[in-house]
């Protein structure tokens, strides 16, 4: 439903004004977090492969945040 909402693309590529598919579904909150939304329409975005990985990175960056070392 969140593909056919977004007419199959990429919502992330959207936002930079570039038009690419979306292949995949992505949770904005976390299904661990927020299992209650895990099928709310409103919590779902349609991305490519490339964004759909970006936003794994950036939450594994978010949850093992670098640690600053002061001499």
């Amino acid at each position: 439903m969140a593909l056919h909402r977004d007419n199959h693309i990429c919502q992330g590529c959207l936002r930079f004004k570039k038009i690419t598919l979306a292949e995949e579904v992505h949770h904005i909150k976390p299904v661990k977090d927020y299992p209650e939304q895990a099928l709310e329409l409103d919590n779902l975005e349609s991305l490519c492969r490339d964004c759909h990985e970006g936003t794994r990175q950036r939450r594994s960056e978010a949850t093992y945040p670098a640690r600053v070392i002061k001499a």
